[in-house]
This record gives structure tokens, sequence and C-alpha cells, in this order.
């Protein structure tokens, strides 16, 4: 078309299916296609094109194929209700102000996957249950709003995934996760850099009030989730900013350190019994806060690390229940103090090297059963 206000393809209906493969190309315009219960097998290929919208509403559909290839435009909106075995894919585009996903239920071997592209800002909302995947892969996300990515959804037995991709805001959020997660699900960042520029403190509302990496205050792992962060940068220019907060009534914490945090604060609450978390960080530079809690003494901690390396913060919080086999350790670390408390400790080390504190070290709570407690050029 000849305009952007004109459309180059618009279609509505209520079944019926598509065959679009794409060797054909659209300039300027608007694409607009609206069909509830798009039928088994429908094909909407879109490359080499530079338009305006992209808007693909399919309802109630399943094994359908959407694929975006070498596209620019301003918006692109994926939308529907239970969306079943079916694949939405963006590789190689451009969307200037923002990539929407909007799906009631996205299920069973669905797959949304964005690659090799540069957006405005990203939205994901609605479900995904039993093996449904979404995947932000070498893309790059920058925008001044107040969230880069935004993702409110109930993930159960899914996954979603960051990973080499650049995630920034000038704004309060560079990726804001409102949701609850289920089952299996796996929530994992790789090789990526999550950055809020915002110097402002934010001030109403429930924590966390702004950040690189957050979870809501509302927002919780349970059963057999896994929140996987690796080789990822999270940084802050506020204070008052989260790299990380996130919350655990189940499922685990894996953080290997491979990345590194600077300029704000980490919280990771647990809220029930856990086996297994496991938190390096490694090469962090200017931190506020670092708080390891548990909120209640009546939990049980097996088989935990919360090592620290080559890092500087000003306050370290570490409040345990009863711990077995638990592993704190620092190394290279100075800090103004560090605090540790726990009802119980067995078979446990706990270990300082090379550490200053400029106030306080305190350490509280009862050690038996061969725990370790070992300070090795260590000023305080």
């Amino acid at each position: 078309s000849t305009s952007s206000s004109y459309y180059t393809m618009r279609i509505y209906g209520t079944g019926g299916k598509i065959d679009h493969d794409g060797s054909n190309r659209h300039s300027t315009g608007d694409v607009y296609i609206n069909v509830p219960s798009l039928a088994s097998g429908s094909i909407f290929v879109l490359n080499k094109s530079s338009v305006d919208y992209i808007q693909i509403t399919v309802g109630s559909t399943t094994n359908i194929t959407l694929t975006i290839t070498d596209v620019t435009a301003r918006y692109y909106y994926y939308g529907g209700t239970t969306v079943t075995n079916s694949v939405a894919t963006v590789l190689d585009s451009t969307f200037s102000t923002y990539y929407y996903v909007s799906l009631s239920d996205a299920r069973d071997g669905s797959l949304i996957v964005m690659n090799r592209s540069t957006v405005g800002y990203c939205y994901l909302y609605g479900k995904q249950t039993g093996r449904a995947s979404y995947i932000i892969d070498q893309t790059t996300v920058s925008t001044t709003s107040t969230y880069a990515m935004y993702v409110t959804a109930v993930f159960r037995d899914s996954l979603f995934e960051v990973r080499r991709s650049i995630v920034s805001t000038s704004n309060r959020y560079a990726i804001y996760l409102t949701s609850q997660v289920y089952g299996t699900t796996v929530h994992r960042y790789v090789d990526s850099t999550f950055r809020s520029t915002y110097t402002a403190t934010y001030t109403s509302g429930a924590d966390p009030r702004q950040g690189a990496l957050c979870y809501d205050a509302t927002n919780y792992f349970y059963d057999q989730t896994l929140l996987h962060i690796d080789g990822s940068t999270l940084s802050v220019s506020s204070t008052a900013s989260y790299t990380l907060f996130t919350q655990l009534r189940g499922g685990n914490i894996y953080h290997t350190g491979k990345g590194s945090h600077s300029g704000g604060k980490v919280k990771v609450y647990i809220m029930t019994t856990s086996t297994g978390n496991y938190f390096v960080m490694n090469n962090s530079y200017n931190m506020q806060d670092i708080t390891w809690q548990y909120s209640s003494t009546s939990y049980v901690a097996l088989d935990e690390v919360t090592e620290f390396y080559n890092t500087k913060f000003l306050y370290l919080y570490l409040t345990l229940p009863k711990s077995t086999n638990h592993t704190f350790r620092t190394n290279n670390v100075k800090s103004t103090s560090i605090s540790s408390s726990a009802l119980e400790l067995h078979y446990s080390s706990f270990i300082l090297e090379n550490t200053t504190m400029a106030s306080s070290l305190t350490l509280s709570g009862t050690a038996t059963d061969r725990t370790c407690i070992l300070c090795n050029t260590v000023e305080n």
C-alpha cells in the first residue's frame, strides 16, 4: 500500500485455513488477521517486508505456524485463547515500538521464539501450561518505558528463557515478572545483560520497586520449579534498585556466579523447606544489601550453597533455619558488615578468607556435628 493508514492484508473470519508462503513481500500499511478458531495446519509466513503494524489474532486453535523473518515494523501483536502445539517465530526483525504476545493459554508443545531481533519493549501475557516454551535469543530490547520486558503470566511445566540478549531501560525495570510459577517450570537467564539506568528512587508500592531482574512481591516459585541464572550481567544505577529480587515457596534457585551484579541490592526470600539451592556471586561491585532469608525458623534447609568471590558490598544478611550441609564462603570480599543467623547448623562450613568488614562480623545460632567455622586473613 502507499500509506501506513492502509492495509496490505486484512482478514476476518471464524474459521477456515490460511496459507501464506512468504515469497510475497509486503510494503507499508498494516497486516491484520483476526480469525478465531483458525484451522489446524494454517501457515502464515511474512518475509523481507517493511510494514507499520502486524496484528495476528487466532483465538482457539491447534497446529498452526507463524513465521516473521527479516521484517521491519513499529508493532507486532500475536494473540489468542487456547493455542495448542503451535509455533510463532520472529527472526532477524525490528519492531521499533513493541513486541506483544497475549495468549490466554499456550500449551502442549507450543513454541514462541524471538531470535536475532531488535525491539522497543516486550510484553508477555497469559498462561503457559504443559510443555510450552517462550524464548528470547540474541535479541536487543531497549526502551525508555517503565518496563523493557514485562511478563504477567502463569507458568506450569513450561520454559521461559532469555539467552544471549540485552534488555535495558532508562526507566524502572529491565525485566519485571508478575505471575506464579508451578510444576516443573524453568525460568532461565543465560549469557544476557539486564540493565536499568533509572537513578531516581521510586518509593510507593510493594517491593521490588525497581531493578534489573525482579519478580514482584506477589510472585512465587512453587513445586519443582527452577530459577536458573548463568553467565548473565545484572546492573542498576540506583542504590535503591535491585539487581535481583525473587521469592521461593518451592523449587530452587541456581545462580552460577559466572556473570556479575553491580550497583544495587539482592534479595532471595525463601518461604518453605528447601533442598539444593545454589547461589554464587562473583566479580560484583558497589552492591548495597544482599539478603538471603528464610521467612521462618520452622523450615529446614538441606545441601545449600551461598558463596561470594571478588565482590564488594555494604551489608550481607544470611538468615537460616535448621540447616544441614550448608556451605557459606567469602573470598576476596570487602564489606561493611556480615551478619549470619542460623537456628542450627549441622555438618556445615562457614568460611571467610581474604575478607574485610569495616564494621562488624556477627554469627549467631547453634553449630554442631562437625560444623566448621574458619576465618583466614580477615580484617574486622
